[in-house]
């Protein structure tokens, strides 16, 4: 019977302090920086997001709320109580979509999105967001229906 070895890693307080370069320490704040800006000036979203870095799926629907096509995969971006952001591979024709997502206690949450905005990222993928129009839980395959106006 083989044996697996095991190799250890040193304990972070122990290593040499010349590990990373102040260099590459400058270039990941950086990274940082640009990936988690302060807040700056007057903001124009009613509420905080949030970093929502979890696999969603998502199904186009029609202004009624009926599905049009096959659910597909995306990667979540952003979350707050009003709206969200991802990244697709693929373009979305469709204006609309329910988002599906399971909450902590393994209970699915759909919710219908308006997406406001798209563009294409330099990595090949785009990245799409918008805002919440209607929230049904623990009913994952109903049709949403819209609010009338009025």
């Amino acid at each position: 019977m083989r044996r697996l070895q095991t190799l250890r890693i040193p304990d972070s307080d122990k290593l040499d302090d010349a590990a990373a370069s102040p260099a590459s320490c400058a270039v990941v704040r950086k990274l940082l920086e640009h990936m988690y800006p302060q807040e700056v000036g007057i903001e124009k979203r009613k509420t905080k997001r949030f970093p929502y870095p979890f696999l969603l799926q998502i199904t186009p629907v029609d202004d009624e709320g009926t599905p049009l096509d096959e659910p597909m995969t995306v990667v979540g971006k952003d979350l707050s109580e009003r709206g969200s952001g991802f990244f697709h591979r693929d373009p979305l024709p469709h204006r609309r979509v329910k988002a599906s997502v399971e909450d902590m206690t393994g209970q699915t949450i759909a919710v219908l999105v308006d997406l406001t905005w798209c563009c294409f990222t330099k990595q090949g993928w785009y990245e799409s967001g918008g805002r919440f129009l209607h929230v049904a839980v623990d009913r994952p395959n109903q049709e949403f229906l819209m609010p009338a106006s009025g």
